[in-house]
């Protein structure tokens, strides 16, 4: 029995050997092809089915969201305002002579009767809406536009004081495409254009005067300096001018983070021109001072000084203004511009010559709680001949101080904010004008 035990346990330890020899003994080749028989083994023994569509699995993954992209480039800003202005007359008659009496057909030795030029008040309605995307599509291009309505809510006589554009206009309203444009960046890796960019469509370009055109405009950035050289059509909507080519160039240099010295050119009819100075002084003290030029002529120096307070708080602005020559112009560079438009017979704007004169203001603010705000300005303005004095240019001083209330500020979804502001501003002047108005403006 015990030999037969013996037996047992060598047969059973060869058969384990024999076992690990082959199982080991493989190549890779062979367990493949093994694994491949017994799949085909198992295949064949359970048939196959086709799965049931109905009982397909839904994808988890979700569809990826377009509008969200451009949501995060995109930027829209909307501000209505109403505006009403009320206007009180002391009785006296204007500097032209124009008195507050009926049309009588009979002469009048007092003045001259409009009852129209003393209209106490006026009501208008404005929306401007500001859109456009930052680096949607690519990181190199950003859009914008902008779009301005105005209209009157109420009737607005010829030779009211609250008279304005508006009334040129058919329906006394106004639709303004005031800028529609698109800028291509350049990036710190495109060597000689790192800092460059070029902006093209229906543009406002800032530099001896507002240029607004529908071209171009290339800039060339440096640390030490910036060049911008734009041209194009001119646009207006209020006029339809023969001369339409207008350009220009502005050459910043930066003398240093503090200074910085700019010459700038307009190119239309004749040429204007300016050269600039900045200076901080201190942390709260900013000096400017410019030198224009119009035709070749020196025409104005302007001087002033700003301060601000550390919180915000207080602001003050003292200036100087001096008229050098009367070779520039009346209202700004495009009176010089004959107009074709059948509906102002008037080919050109004249309002008489333009006296030399001096003048000096002073404009200061306090913020005195988190919604009230108030304020004065004082301005004289000297003619160097009084003999010189017409309607449209006086020796006067002028006396202002208004006050800011803002009733009501609250925030609502999507970052937008409603705000309810109260403006009255009381300005005197003297020599004494026909009117002194007291004006109450809610926006």
């Amino acid at each position: 029995m015990y030999t037969s035990s013996v037996g047992s346990l060598r047969r059973l330890a060869w058969l384990w050997i024999l076992t690990t020899l082959f199982l080991f003994g493989q190549t890779a080749e062979q367990r493949t092809q093994m694994s491949a028989a017994w799949d085909q083994v198992i295949t064949n023994a359970v048939p196959q089915t086709p799965p049931n569509p109905a009982l397909a699995r839904v994808p988890s993954e979700k569809a990826k969201d377009v509008t969200g992209g451009f949501l995060m480039h995109f930027f829209l800003e909307s501000r209505s305002n109403y505006e009403h202005d009320q206007t009180g007359f002391a009785g006296n008659s204007t500097n032209t002579g124009v008195i507050d009496a009926p049309l009588t057909g009979v002469f009048n030795p007092a003045g001259i009767p409009s009852p129209t030029a003393f209209q106490p008040g006026a009501n208008r309605v404005e929306e401007f809406l500001d859109f456009g995307t930052r680096g949607y599509g690519s990181d190199r291009v950003n859009t914008h536009f902008a779009l301005r309505y105005r209209q009157d809510l109420s009737t607005v006589d010829p030779g009211s004081s609250a008279a304005n554009i508006i009334e040129t206009q058919y329906g006394n309203r106004l639709y303004e495409l005031l800028d529609a444009s698109v800028e291509i960046n350049g990036k710190p890796t495109d060597g000689a254009f790192a800092g460059s960019s070029l902006l093209f469509g229906r543009i406002n370009v800032y530099g001896a005067e507002l240029a607004s055109l529908d071209g171009a405009s290339v800039t060339i950035g440096h640390p030490q300096w910036d060049l911008t050289l734009y041209g194009g059509r001119r646009f207006t909507f209020f006029a339809d001018p023969i001369q339409r080519a207008i350009g220009g160039a502005n050459l910043v240099f930066k003398l240093n983070p503090d200074t910085s010295i700019a010459f700038e050119t307009l190119w239309y009819i004749e040429g204007a021109h300016r050269l600039s100075l900045r200076k901080r002084l201190h942390e709260r003290w900013l000096l400017s001072s410019n030198l224009r030029a119009y035709g070749g002529s020196p025409t104005e120096l302007d001087a002033s000084l700003l301060y601000s307070s550390r919180t915000g708080r207080d602001s003050l602005l003292v200036g100087l203004f001096r008229k050098l020559t009367d070779n520039g112009y009346t209202y700004d560079y495009t009176t010089d511009a004959r107009n074709a438009s059948s509906n102002n017979p008037l080919v050109r704007l004249y309002l008489g010559p333009i006296d030399k004169y001096t003048q000096f203001s002073l404009e200061a603010h306090h913020q005195f709680l988190k919604n009230l705000r108030a304020g004065g300005s004082f301005v004289v303005r000297c003619l160097d001949n009084q003999n010189d004095s017409t309607p449209f240019e006086t020796s006067f001083r002028d006396y202002r101080a208004s006050v800011q209330y803002y009733l009501r500020q609250r925030s609502r979804p999507c970052s937008s904010t409603i705000s309810e502001v109260l403006t009255v501003s009381a300005p005197w002047a003297r020599p004494r004008s026909a009117a002194l108005p007291v004006q109450a403006r809610r926006r």
